[in-house]
């Protein structure tokens, strides 16, 4: 309710009233350290609350805080002061880097309207409407908890508002909306009362209520949804968004709070020398704590950032504008220190840098890649340019073997090479030689991509590396050990340990170095092999399916956490894929641990696949595991975008195997389709592709 108008003597009588009778009271000693004391007013040398001034002064305590208090106290002509600034620490390169954006972003805010109708508008339509949600929660919660409902079901709103709600929670407003209404209809109004006001002006840090809102908001659905009360196309219980709630908290007191992007946060965060922590009210104190520190250097330097919803777009524009790569990424020299995002796109290809992201982060889990899709998409590429950056950062020279397959290839020796009898010699192939020079230069990748590798039977000229690379164990000393790659006959290893055979030029058996990562690149039509579930199973298999021809749009919504999959800046690929070690059960233990929630995902689709005889065994769960636990580590985006990271190994380390007739697919697709959440965007819509597929032919196969 709107706060009633008195004269700013009467604010200073509430202000001495303050000083004579509460200022040292149990009630009020050291009140401005307390989490629900954000701002203050200043005046005459001394420090008071704010909405304790006010109450004072008009006799009313229903209304709100920063949002209403702040802006009536200053235009009465009262210093209103923020209580804690921020505590990051930024070195000086960091305020360059900061210059360097501001300025940009100044320029960027000279075409007002711009600016105003892409990014400011329609958050600020959003925000104003949810005013009145809260101011209805003190005069009465109940027709505010009833509008807030019609909101969520988009039931007689403004123009814009859904769109706004969708836009702000990355176009899954659909989801979120109505699993938040059904909550809100189970509630009375007293419950809507004390929750919203626990999370909107709460003793404790914003990062803490909503923390502590979100937990709330899961666990009742929780139990909602075993009573049958959410619809019954939802398979899996919902969970409340933090980026729903960060809307909540900004709608509300927008002077204290910020939106919620851990992608473009994170991302702007490591920019400037941070360290981004893993847990979600952590990541969003540490966001709030950046944010804050930035509007206060753009004031006091004199750039147009007047609040933290402006701090907000800037941080959004800076990593999704092409015009804004000059601020955020400066020119690009020939050292290693270059992301392999910006190598790629120097050299004129444009992949998403998920998709890279997940490329190298399969190979880091397991060195084997199958790259499969329609001709055209880039498959062949990718691992080219990833392979010669990777060469580049690591300051070797030759450590890459392009081999295009051929199909009358029966036996290894067109990879491995073979004895010639009669130039008594051995021939010694591209790989081979490649495998030999790995092994010499152990703390740098090499790589090896076989084009179109289904052109010829896989098992015939691949089951040696097949073999070597799944017979791999880490003995009690902590050293990988694997059986050997037979070469040759005309030489003998003697007690010694000395192979006679090299004087061929070549030992009669070598290791399959560590630091070897082998792609395959994969297109089906007539004239390619189906690939065994043995060797699928032994791989990441991953899709290059979608073609966008406009660089302006896009193929499909971007996935919750999908913008967060993405490198840290401080990631050493070459360390990272120069040694390879086997995946054991001591990584699904980590998993279980750290990772619970996609750990009772995986048994979940062990189980419902297992009636079917298509469940897997423990080199995939043990594999899905490593690929888990290097996405956390590893990623900008933590713990938020292991949801995405979880789905993508669905589709590349499940559903492979999965190709049949009708008779033999419909019951494992359906029984699939139950259990995975709907976080798992890209494997649904593989899975609804191949029913689709049953339906039409009769016959499905995931490498179409």
């Amino acid at each position: 309710m709107p706060i009633p108008d008195v004269s700013k003597d009467k604010i200073i009588q509430a202000l001495d009233d303050f000083d004579d009778h509460k200022r040292n009271t149990d009630d009020w000693r050291g009140w401005e350290s307390r989490g629900n004391h954000r701002y203050a007013i200043k005046w005459g040398g001394k420090l008071y609350p704010v909405k304790e001034a006010i109450r004072d002064a008009t006799g009313c305590s229903d209304f709100r805080g920063g949002a209403k208090a702040n802006p009536y106290l200053r235009s009465r002509g009262f210093t209103v002061a923020a209580l804690r600034r921020s505590q990051s620490d930024l070195g000086p390169d960091a305020y360059a880097n900061l210059d360097r954006l501001l300025r940009r972003f100044a320029e960027y805010r000279k075409d007002e309207k711009r600016y105003l109708s892409d990014e400011r508008n329609y958050k600020d339509t959003l925000f104003n409407r949810l005013e009145r949600v809260w101011d209805l929660l003190y005069a009465d919660p109940g027709d505010s908890k009833k509008d807030l409902t019609a909101l969520m079901r988009g039931e007689n709103v403004e123009t814009g508002i859904i769109p706004a709600v969708d836009n702000l929670l990355g176009g899954f407003g659909y989801r979120q909306r109505p699993d938040f209404a059904v909550y809100l209809e189970s509630i009375s109004a007293d419950e809507y009362s004390r929750v919203m006001r626990q999370l909107l002006e709460g003793e404790a840090e914003p990062a803490d209520r909503l923390s502590q809102f979100r937990a709330a908001v899961t666990a009742a659905y929780g139990h909602l949804y075993d009573e049958g009360r959410f619809p019954a196309s939802k398979k899996v219980r919902p969970t409340m968004s933090e980026t729903f709630a960060a809307i909540l908290l900004v709608s509300y007191d927008p002077e204290s709070c910020i939106l919620y992007r851990p992608g473009e946060y994170g991302k702007t965060a490591e920019w400037l020398g941070l360290s981004v922590p893993s847990a979600i009210d952590q990541k969003y104190a540490m966001f709030l704590d950046m944010s804050i520190r930035i509007l206060a250097y753009a004031q006091e330097n004199g750039y147009p950032v007047n609040d933290l919803l402006d701090v907000h777009n800037m941080i959004y524009v800076a990593w999704n504008l092409p015009e804004f790569e000059d601020a955020v990424r400066p020119p690009i020299g020939p050292g290693p220190a270059d992301t392999a995002y910006d190598f790629i796109r120097d050299r004129g290809f444009t992949f998403p840098p998920w998709l890279v992201t997940d490329y190298i982060l399969s190979l880091a889990a397991k060195p084997f890649v199958i790259l499969s899709g329609i001709s055209g998409t880039g498959k062949t590429k990718m691992a080219q340019l990833v392979a010669d950056y990777a060469t580049r950062a690591s300051g070797e020279r030759n450590c890459r073997a392009f081999v295009s397959v051929r199909p009358d290839w029966t036996d290894n020796s067109h990879l491995l090479g073979w004895y010639n009898a009669i130039a008594e010699r051995y021939e010694v192939t591209p790989v081979l030689d490649l495998l030999m020079k790995a092994s010499g230069a152990p703390s740098a990748p090499h790589f090896i991509i076989l084009d179109e590798m289904n052109i010829a039977k896989v098992e015939h000229y691949f089951s040696d590396f097949l073999s070597c690379m799944e017979s791999r164990w880490i003995d009690t000393d902590g050293r990988v050990r694997q059986e050997r790659v037979h070469l040759h006959s005309q030489g003998a290893i003697s007690e010694s340990g000395e192979d006679s055979g090299a004087d061929l030029g070549v030992p009669s058996q070598i290791d399959l170095p560590l630091n070897v990562c082998v792609t395959g690149t994969v297109n089906v039509d007539e004239s390619t092999y189906v690939f065994s579930p043995k060797v699928l199973d032994r791989a990441n298999v991953i899709e290059f399916n979608d073609v966008c021809l406009d660089p302006d749009s896009q193929v499909r919504a971007e996935a919750p956490g999908e913008a967060g999959f993405v490198l840290k800046p401080d990631v050493n690929i070459v360390r990272l894929l120069s040694g390879c070690k086997p995946a054991t059960r001591e990584l699904l233990a980590q998993m279980k641990s750290s990772i619970p929630l996609q750990f009772e995902l995986l048994l979940s689709i062990h189980e419902a696949l297992r009636p079917y005889h298509l469940h897997f065994g423990y080199r995939v769960a043990y594999e899905i595991a490593a690929f888990m636990l290097n996405v956390r580590q590893f990623c900008v985006g933590g713990d938020e975008v292991l949801p995405f990271a979880f789905d993508l190994q669905v589709m590349q380390k499940i559903l492979p195997k999965m190709h049949g007739n009708a008779a033999q697919l419909r019951g494992p697709i359906d029984s699939l389709t139950s259990v995975l959440p709907e976080s798992c965007i890209i494997s649904h819509g593989k899975l609804n592709r191949m029913k689709t597929r049953l339906e039409q032919v009769g016959f499905a196969s995931f490498i179409e």
